[in-house]
């Protein structure tokens, strides 16, 4: 029974894991902890152990979707990594009375980023590959004056200095356009570094994905639904690799529980990756990859484990 147990676990987790973009590390460890009796720190490196071949096969059947952001996901791999063993190297400092209360509230924090992320304007969304348009398929020029007729004397002078200042205008407010937008490039990346710093801080301390800080961030740059949940297990898979190496000397693993898990939840998230490209079948070609039912799922679960740590 409590094989079949486990297999149910991985296969609802696997899809779980497809469908949002969460890693459900929690999940893995109160199985182990709750019906086998495993310590906390066994479990919790078991439970790394699991979560990086699903989150990097969950990553993979993403990607083939279109539905990765490489270029953030990078950032977000790279400081959380750092975060991951800064976190681990941490995580005996903290008291065990004050550990739930802080979690907790840290996963409210980031549920309530994620409800204001999506239920206000984006000023700074994140531009995906092949968004970008181009320019001049009308005839006019790049500089937006189109050729005509030559003229002389006073009323060609004059109307030549009508278009160098026209065309000092539109110099001036290309280059204000530019200074924007490397501003908001440079307010996309310290947004990108900082959430991907947090995700693996809590990776390393709690054992978990640090998926809860990664998602909060990529909605707040205003990335889609399907490329938060894409980008967000191939952050995972890097730092539950960085946490699971850097938990080792803390806790054990128990192997053939690990299989179990293991390929019960890729056998889910392929069964998951199946339906879910149904369910996207079944919208218009011009339907974007926003999906308000997998935003609520994501809010709503995270408030719940917020709570469920600050009641604990």
């Amino acid at each position: 029974m409590r094989i079949a147990l486990l297999i149910a676990v991985g296969l609802a987790m696997g899809i779980y894991t497809i469908f949002t973009g969460a890693g459900g590390g929690a999940a893995y460890v109160s199985v182990l902890a709750l019906f086998f009796g495993i310590p906390a720190a066994v479990a919790t490196s078991t439970s790394l152990a699991i979560m990086f071949p699903v989150a990097a096969v969950a990553a993979y059947l993403h990607a083939k979707d279109h539905n990765v952001n490489f270029r953030v996901g990078w950032v977000m791999v790279s400081v959380g990594a750092v975060g991951a063993v800064i976190g681990s190297a941490c995580s005996g400092f903290i008291p065990q009375q004050y550990y739930n209360k802080v979690l907790g509230c840290v996963i409210l924090a980031m549920a309530a980023v994620m409800f204001i992320s999506k239920h206000r304007p984006h000023a700074m969304t994140v531009v995906e590959p092949g968004d970008a348009r181009g320019a001049g398929s009308d005839g006019v020029g790049v500089d937006g004056v189109s050729s005509g007729v030559v003229k002389s004397g006073a009323e060609g002078s004059e109307e030549s200095s009508e278009i160098e200042a026209s065309q000092a205008s539109r110099t001036g407010h290309t280059d204000r356009a530019g200074q924007n937008r490397q501003i908001a490039q440079r307010s996309k990346a310290i947004r990108a570094v900082f959430f991907g710093l947090l995700g693996g801080l809590i990776s390393g301390v709690a054992g978990t994905s640090g998926t809860t800080s990664i998602i909060a961030g990529l909605m707040l740059l205003g990335v889609s639904t399907m490329r938060t949940v894409g980008t967000s297990v191939f952050v995972m898979s890097g730092l539950s690799l960085v946490g699971f190496l850097t938990r080792l000397t803390v806790g054990g693993i128990d192997w053939k529980l690990t299989g179990i898990l293991v390929v019960s939840s890729i056998l889910g998230a392929l069964i998951g990756s199946v339906l879910l490209r149904r369910v996207e079948a079944r919208k218009a070609p011009s339907a974007s990859k926003n999906s308000s039912t997998i935003d609520w799922i994501l809010i709503l679960g995270n408030l719940a484990m917020g709570i469920g740590l600050l009641v604990k």
